[in-house]
Protein backbone atom coordinates (compact mmCIF):
# COMPACT_ATOMS: atom_id res chain seq x y z
CA UNK A 1 0.00 0.00 0.00
CA UNK A 2 2.95 2.15 0.31
CA UNK A 3 3.31 5.73 2.48
CA UNK A 4 0.57 7.58 0.75
CA UNK A 5 -3.46 8.08 0.39
CA UNK A 6 -4.29 4.75 -0.06
CA UNK A 7 -2.67 3.14 3.17
CA UNK A 8 -4.54 6.10 4.70
CA UNK A 9 -7.99 5.47 3.25
CA UNK A 10 -7.40 1.90 3.76
CA UNK A 11 -6.65 2.24 7.19
CA UNK A 12 -9.78 4.26 7.70
CA UNK A 13 -11.88 1.88 5.82
CA UNK A 14 -10.69 -1.08 8.37
CA UNK A 15 -10.83 0.50 11.56
CA UNK A 16 -14.46 2.11 10.48
CA UNK A 17 -16.30 -0.56 8.97
CA UNK A 18 -16.41 -2.90 11.52
CA UNK A 19 -17.95 -0.47 13.81
CA UNK A 20 -20.79 0.18 11.63
CA UNK A 21 -21.48 -3.51 10.70
CA UNK A 22 -21.76 -4.51 14.03
CA UNK A 23 -24.24 -1.61 14.92
CA UNK A 24 -26.33 -2.52 12.02
CA UNK A 25 -26.35 -6.06 12.52
CA UNK A 26 -27.33 -5.73 16.01
CA UNK A 27 -30.24 -2.77 14.99
CA UNK A 28 -31.65 -5.46 12.14
CA UNK A 29 -31.64 -8.16 14.79
CA UNK A 30 -33.53 -6.13 17.38
CA UNK A 31 -36.44 -5.31 14.73
CA UNK A 32 -39.31 -6.36 16.43
CA UNK A 33 -41.00 -9.91 15.30
CA UNK A 34 -44.00 -8.80 15.44
CA UNK A 35 -43.94 -6.18 12.92
CA UNK A 36 -42.66 -8.99 10.47
CA UNK A 37 -45.38 -10.87 11.60
CA UNK A 38 -47.66 -8.80 10.38
CA UNK A 39 -46.06 -8.31 7.13
CA UNK A 40 -46.41 -11.80 6.50
CA UNK A 41 -49.73 -11.95 8.06
CA UNK A 42 -50.41 -9.07 4.93
CA UNK A 43 -48.77 -11.43 2.37
CA UNK A 44 -45.91 -8.99 2.10
CA UNK A 45 -42.96 -10.35 -0.18
CA UNK A 46 -39.37 -10.73 1.15
CA UNK A 47 -38.62 -7.55 -0.59
CA UNK A 48 -41.54 -6.08 0.66
CA UNK A 49 -40.83 -6.82 4.64
CA UNK A 50 -37.53 -5.55 3.92
CA UNK A 51 -38.94 -2.65 2.07
CA UNK A 52 -41.56 -1.65 4.25
CA UNK A 53 -40.85 -3.40 7.34
CA UNK A 54 -36.91 -3.76 8.08
CA UNK A 55 -35.68 -0.31 6.51
CA UNK A 56 -37.59 1.59 8.21
CA UNK A 57 -37.32 0.37 11.65
CA UNK A 58 -33.28 0.19 10.78
CA UNK A 59 -33.73 4.27 9.81
CA UNK A 60 -32.51 5.69 13.35
CA UNK A 61 -29.57 3.03 13.69
CA UNK A 62 -28.07 3.72 9.88
CA UNK A 63 -27.73 7.51 11.55
CA UNK A 64 -26.16 5.90 14.82
CA UNK A 65 -23.73 4.04 12.80
CA UNK A 66 -23.01 6.99 11.03
CA UNK A 67 -22.45 8.90 13.78
CA UNK A 68 -20.07 6.37 15.68
CA UNK A 69 -18.00 5.39 12.48
CA UNK A 70 -17.60 9.34 11.95
CA UNK A 71 -15.91 9.17 15.62
CA UNK A 72 -13.76 6.08 14.39
CA UNK A 73 -12.77 7.59 11.18
CA UNK A 74 -11.36 10.40 12.47
CA UNK A 75 -9.21 8.99 15.10
CA UNK A 76 -8.00 6.58 12.68
CA UNK A 77 -7.55 9.21 10.20
CA UNK A 78 -5.24 11.09 12.49
CA UNK A 79 -3.45 7.87 13.39
CA UNK A 80 -3.16 7.26 9.62
CA UNK A 81 -1.53 10.39 8.88
CA UNK A 82 0.81 10.41 11.87
CA UNK A 83 2.21 7.64 10.27
CA UNK A 84 3.19 9.27 7.14
CA UNK A 85 3.92 13.07 8.55
CA UNK A 86 1.32 14.15 6.84
CA UNK A 87 -2.04 16.50 7.26
CA UNK A 88 -3.55 17.06 10.49
CA UNK A 89 -1.51 13.98 12.24
CA UNK A 90 1.30 14.72 10.99
CA UNK A 91 1.13 18.61 12.32
CA UNK A 92 -0.23 16.65 15.53
CA UNK A 93 3.19 14.05 16.11
CA UNK A 94 5.72 17.34 15.36
CA UNK A 95 3.76 19.53 17.99
CA UNK A 96 4.11 16.36 20.02
CA UNK A 97 7.88 15.51 18.62
CA UNK A 98 8.92 19.22 19.31
CA UNK A 99 7.22 19.48 22.56
CA UNK A 100 5.62 22.84 22.07
CA UNK A 101 2.32 22.58 24.08
CA UNK A 102 0.59 25.32 22.91
CA UNK A 103 0.38 24.15 19.24
CA UNK A 104 -0.44 20.95 20.47
CA UNK A 105 -3.08 21.67 22.62
CA UNK A 106 -4.33 24.39 20.02
CA UNK A 107 -4.36 21.51 17.39
CA UNK A 108 -6.18 18.96 20.01
CA UNK A 109 -9.07 21.33 20.27
CA UNK A 110 -9.85 22.37 16.75
CA UNK A 111 -9.96 18.23 16.24
CA UNK A 112 -12.32 18.20 19.51
CA UNK A 113 -14.43 21.20 17.77
CA UNK A 114 -14.52 19.38 14.40
CA UNK A 115 -15.67 16.07 16.11
CA UNK A 116 -18.18 17.85 18.20
CA UNK A 117 -19.55 19.93 15.47
CA UNK A 118 -19.64 16.84 12.94
CA UNK A 119 -21.20 14.79 15.86
CA UNK A 120 -23.72 17.86 16.40
CA UNK A 121 -24.62 17.55 12.53
CA UNK A 122 -25.80 14.38 12.25
CA UNK A 123 -27.46 14.03 15.46
CA UNK A 124 -29.64 17.36 14.18
CA UNK A 125 -30.07 15.06 10.53
CA UNK A 126 -31.40 12.23 12.97
CA UNK A 127 -33.91 14.44 14.63
CA UNK A 128 -34.96 15.88 11.81
CA UNK A 129 -35.29 12.42 9.66
CA UNK A 130 -36.49 9.92 12.53
CA UNK A 131 -38.81 11.97 14.92
CA UNK A 132 -40.20 9.54 16.47
CA UNK A 133 -36.97 8.08 17.28
CA UNK A 134 -35.85 10.98 18.79
CA UNK A 135 -38.78 11.86 20.93
CA UNK A 136 -37.69 8.31 22.45
CA UNK A 137 -34.05 9.46 23.25
CA UNK A 138 -34.71 12.66 24.97
CA UNK A 139 -34.15 12.77 28.55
Amino acid sequence: MGRGPVMCVSIVFFVTVWYVVTTMTEAARGVSPKLINVALSFGASDFQRFRYVILPALHPFVLIAARIGLIHALRAMITAEMFISAGFGGLLNNAGLDLSTAPLFALIVILMTLSVAATGLLRFVADRSAPWYASRTKA
